[in-house]
């Protein structure tokens, strides 16, 4: 068989089972082997993530799952589908109608989730399967390749973690639009051309690393294929067009996690991604068992030998190893300026070059003989020994935690069974549980409202400079107090995501321990901070309330001179019709802010306090607005509407 063709079965022999000859078509016979070699990558692919079949959600997860609520009409699918999220994020497909759809039919059972995952690595595993026997010419380097890739830790997050399947379809569009473009080449048929722009642009709606696939495919045609690097300068324009209208309707993250930063520690990212993709780094992060030259050691053995393979071949005039190398280079390259966030998912794609140069090198060994293989199969064990105890220690770890996450959601439904109308305080609750099923607020996702961490739990739980502040999750001491006391709040222990009613005991600790001193936040639209509002308030409406021209609250002084009052509210585009309004705010008769509300919808504003103000206990804030409206048939004056004030 000639490097390029394709496997077939055709046997214009074929007998029926009585052995006379067919008549018509007659069905091909299914050799045991051939079932193997498209069978075993997805069932070993099976036996490594069988653990997340059975994870649950965290994190991210509850952001896009929260989406089906906030859809009521045309229009506000519209938003939802297209209003860039998360770092300016536009994946149609991975994450708004993924989570769109499996909500609607699923809900909260995971299981559907995971499944889709694994269905679409599936077809990845076969697409990767065509491609590298496609370039290589060899069934073993096409039935090894999936193996290589599935054997590499860089993929444990996407195929446990839901909100990651971006990685996993992102692969399916690159790895399809890849096939195509092999078939053009091959056939010179232009329809696979056209369809290989259509994966590609239908990937933009997975990942935005979409973008590279142009230099996947002129790497190519550089290397293997010349003639035809001409016809990737329409693919490289999509890119651009693509870059340039994702910068213009995405907000910035302004976020220091997500800051781009190009200088010489670029390299140092790059030698960090690598070591972690070849392994060895991985497996030592596990274990306190291997000793310390360990890993180094390895990384170094499989590096040599990767770019030893790439290098001969390149004299001998054979350039695939070069093109499977730059494949790891050029789909990593958009993530290296993010320095300081350096994570293991970013592997996922670039994991796909890996795997192919790995495929072909032992499969090359094998032609080469014993001296050949004497080197390859070691290294090739140590690839794969280096992922698969990764790959199980963390899919166990996922699935733990998603289970913690389940019992902590399931727990909180069965308290507000058993306490319909009380707030529920929780205690014990961990820096990794906080972030992983508390900081998304999942509660909202079963209608469960009013539940909080219980005072004094924001001492055990560490936060970034990224998330929001923690004391928008904690209950200030006095409205629990104040709650407790009369006995319209319970207080639950969590352990492992399990809750055990502390109440009594937790009332008689913070009688002695919380000083009764007036809350640093107020939420307007909440009847739990009913008691700090003074004059000039209407009723809760959706969470906010109405002032009327002057409104006036009570909160507690600041500690430090550099803590400043934050206050979040919204402007009707009604109030704005004869032109801007204008806004005081005062802090004990002084003021800390006059400006003027130029835009409807919400607003943000940042003031600094006196400091006379540093060490008072109770301070009184006073806003007034310009002017008001009235709306029709009713006599009230409306001026602004607010939401949040914090001191912090």
């Amino acid at each position: 068989m000639r490097a390029g063709e394709e496997p077939f079965l055709h046997n214009p022999a074929a007998k029926t089972h009585s052995g006379a000859p067919a008549s018509g078509r007659a069905l091909p016979r299914v050799k045991i082997g051939t079932v193997l070699y498209w069978a075993v990558p997805p069932l070993l692919c099976l036996l490594l993530f069988h653990r997340s079949l059975n994870g649950w959600f965290m994190q991210d997860d509850f952001a896009w799952l929260g989406l089906y609520s906030s859809v009521h009409s045309w229009e506000d699918l519209q938003r939802v589908l297209f209003t860039p999220y998360a770092q300016g994020t536009l994946r149609l497909w991975s994450e708004r109608v993924f989570f769109l759809v499996f909500y609607a039919l699923f809900g909260l059972n995971a299981f559907p989730y995971h499944l889709w995952v694994f269905l679409t690595q599936i077809a990845n595993l076969i697409l990767l399967t065509g491609i590298t026997f496609r370039l290589t010419g060899s069934r073993a380097a096409g039935f090894l390749a999936p193996l290589f890739w599935i054997t590499n830790a860089g993929i444990i997050v996407p195929m446990s973690w839901a909100c990651a399947y971006n990685q996993i379809l992102c692969a399916f569009f690159l790895l399809l639009a890849f096939r195509f473009w092999l078939k053009h080449i091959n056939t010179g048929l232009w329809r696979y051309y056209w369809w290989q722009g259509a994966a590609f642009l239908m990937g933009f709606g997975a990942l935005e690393i979409n973008v590279v696939y142009p230099g996947i495919a002129a790497a190519y045609a550089l290397l293997c294929a010349r003639r035809y690097f001409v016809r990737t300068l329409p693919l490289f324009a999509a890119s651009g067009a693509y870059t340039v209208f994702h910068t213009l309707v995405a907000p910035k993250d302004k976020s220091e996690i997500y800051a781009i930063v190009i200088d010489s520690n670029i390299f140092n990212t790059l030698l960090t991604y690598w070591n972690w993709g070849v392994g060895p780094y991985r497996l030592a992060g596990i274990t306190e068992e291997l000793p310390a030259w360990f890993a180094p050691a390895a990384a170094a053995v499989l590096t040599a030998t990767l770019l030893g393979l790439v290098v001969w071949s390149a004299l001998e005039r054979r350039f695939l190893p070069a093109f499977f190398l730059s494949w790891f280079g050029i789909v990593i390259l958009p993530v290296l300026p993010l320095r300081n966030h350096i994570s293991d998912y970013y592997l996922a794609l670039p994991s796909i070059g890996l795997a192919m140069l790995m495929a072909y090198g032992l499969v090359m060994a094998w032609r080469y003989g014993p001296r050949a293989i004497a080197v390859a199969f070691p290294v090739a064990v140590l690839y794969v020994a280096s992922g698969v105890p990764v790959i199980d220690a963390q899919t166990r770890w996922y699935e733990e935690r998603g289970q913690t996450v389940k019992n902590l959601l399931t727990g909180v439904a069965r308290v507000r069974e058993l306490h319909p109308h009380k707030l529920i305080l929780l205690a014990g609750v961990t820096s990794e549980l906080f972030r992983q099923g508390v900081y998304d607020r999942p509660f909202r996702l079963l209608n469960i409202d009013n539940v909080y961490l219980a005072p004094g739990t924001e001492k055990s739980i560490t936060t970034y400079p990224e998330m929001a502040p923690l004391s928008n999750y904690v209950l200030p001491a006095s409205i629990a107090m104040r709650a407790l006391k009369r006995e319209t709040a319970v207080v639950y222990e969590v352990h492992d995501g399990r809750l055990r009613n502390i109440t009594k005991r937790y009332t008689y600790r913070a009688l002695t321990e919380f000083a009764q001193e007036e809350p640093r936040q107020v939420a307007a639209g909440s009847e739990l901070y009913s008691g700090q509002l003074l004059e000039g308030w209407y009723s809760i409406e959706n969470g906010y309330r109405w002032m009327s021209q002057k409104a006036s609250l009570r909160i507690g002084g600041p500690r430090q001179n550099s803590q400043r009052l934050y206050v979040t509210g919204e402007c009707p585009e009604a109030l704005l019709q004869a032109g801007p309004v204008g806004l005081s705010i005062l802090v004990d008769s002084l003021p800390v802010y006059t400006g003027n509300v130029r835009k409807a919808g919400e607003f943000k504003i940042a003031a600094t306090l006196p400091p006379a103000s540093v060490g008072k206990d109770s301070l009184i804030i006073t806003m007034e607005v310009s002017r008001t409206l009235s709306p029709p048939g009713e006599s009230r004056r409306l001026g602004l509407v607010f939401g949040a004030f914090e001191i912090r």
